[in-house]
């Protein structure tokens, strides 16, 4: 059995997200300082660009690599009995309602609650916010790099899996179709071997913290522990992401912290460095 297959890239795609990692570091550092909301909507649009891009990795050879891939991590799952997938998906298909409420949540609170705690931290944590921004960037770029070298299938659509694709089976009762959470008709914009690793709960983590750190009411704090922990259970109960890819996804954003951190301490240095400078 194989694990985690890498897919080998066309050199355009290779270089197209290089440019665009890059492009996102040079801005970041740039802008390390800036706080105005101009350049703040302009990182949000070219992480959005980005994105995009990266749905264009899928070529015939990328889509029976993540295929490949999403068998070999659901048998891996289902031999070290690490599977809650099939349980969660199980209890959503004797339930019409619940099923419903999953869908919802996948698809609406994932592109609301993200922005929201960005705005909120903008307009009343701003010393913190920039910490908390460039970890959000960092971490959508290791996201990226993940989709790039491991595409992978989710369990919705793999033959033979068991699990149900959630969405699709009440997808009468939303806006989106069974290509995943967007609108109907526009399935060809979103990237559908973006599993892992699994950035619905990566960003779900980011503003769960965020909330339980710097929430001033007993409400945000609670929310800040019930969101990523809703977050985690309904990918895994839709059939959208398996237990690896959720781990993966919380492993993404420390790593994201992680990178901020260096970076903002190299900047610290820097400008020491020229502080000292100045003055002799």
């Amino acid at each position: 059995m194989t694990v985690f297959s890498l897919w080998q890239p066309t050199p355009a795609a290779g270089n197209s997200l290089v440019q665009g990692v890059r492009s996102v570091i040079r801005w970041a550092r740039r802008n390390a300082q800036n706080l105005t909301w101009r350049r703040e909507l302009f990182l949000v649009a070219l992480l959005y660009g980005m994105y995009e891009l990266s749905r264009g990795f899928a070529s015939s050879g990328g889509v029976a690599t993540a295929m490949s891939n999403g068998r070999d991590i659901l048998k891996w799952e289902t031999w070290a009995h690490l599977d809650p997938e099939h349980a969660l998906n199980a209890s959503l298909t004797h339930s019409t309602l619940f099923a419903v409420i999953a869908a919802y949540d996948y698809s609406m609170f994932h592109y609301i609650v993200t922005p929201a705690v960005l705005i909120w931290m903008f307009r009343k944590h701003k010393p913190q916010y920039r910490f908390a921004r460039t970890t959000l960037a960092w971490s959508t770029v290791v996201g990226f790099v993940g989709f790039y070298l491991v595409p992978t299938a989710p369990p919705r659509l793999l033959a033979g899996s068991g699990l149900h694709d959630t969405l699709a089976d009440v997808s009468n009762w939303g806006w989106w179709s069974d290509e995943g959470s967007v609108p109907r008709g526009l399935g060809g914009l979103s990237n559908q071997f973006a599993a892992m690793p699994s950035l619905h709960v990566g960003w779900a983590v980011w503003a769960g913290v965020l909330m339980f750190k710097f929430g001033s009411s007993r409400l945000l704090k609670v929310l800040g522990v019930v969101y990523p922990t809703t977050t985690m259970v309904v990918v895994m109960a839709t059939g959208n992401h398996y237990l690896l890819d959720v781990v993966a996804g919380a492993a993404a954003i420390a790593l994201a912290a992680w990178f901020t951190r260096l970076q903002f301490r190299r900047a610290a240095r820097f400008g020491d460095l020229e502080l000292e400078l100045a003055t002799n």
